[in-house]
């Protein structure tokens, strides 16, 4: 399935291959860390570590948050959409450039945990104009309660809110 939509959003052989591979590997680092926690629940900030490590040799990510747990049902599509944010960051936007920045931060209160994906200093935001299995990805679903994407001219900022969450 993840083949078939990559390929309805990429008509170049060699891109197509980049996106499907990058999506692979994300889900496999979700496996990874699923695994690790007896399948049971995976971790800020392992997972979000996870996910951004393909971008950061850039050192330009910021991560903070308190460690915390969140369901196993999330875990892989949380994996599956930060590695979408580091990749449009990357192709457009605050990784883009050397001068960009992305802050990923994350609080816990009331049994969920709000994460938030700010990015500065990168080229002006154009909200795109269609939309592919990447988009579908930063989308409410099964596994992540609430997803707020705003394509702001400085910069992309995404929230998403994941219910059953515990500090550790």
């Amino acid at each position: 399935g993840l083949a078939r939509q990559t390929a309805k959003s990429v008509t170049d052989p060699d891109e197509f291959y980049e996106a499907f591979m990058g999506r692979l590997m994300a889900l496999a680092e979700a496996h990874n860390v699923l695994s690790s926690g007896n399948w049971e629940e995976c971790r800020l900030p392992e997972l979000p570590q996870a996910a951004l490590s393909p971008f950061q040799q850039l050192e330009a990510i910021a991560l903070a948050g308190p460690t915390c747990a969140i369901p196993p049902a999330s875990c892989v599509p949380l994996v599956l959409a930060l590695h979408e944010l580091g990749t449009n960051a990357l192709k457009y936007g605050a990784l883009s450039v050397s001068s960009g920045r992305v802050s990923l931060t994350w609080a816990v209160a009331a049994g969920s945990v709000v994460l938030r994906w700010e990015e500065t200093g990168g080229p002006p935001v154009v909200k795109p104009t269609r939309r592919g299995l990447g988009s579908r990805l930063l989308t409410k679903q099964s596994g992540l309660d609430a997803v707020s994407l705003d394509y702001r001219p400085v910069g992309v900022v995404c929230e998403t809110r994941i219910n059953g969450a515990r500090l550790m």
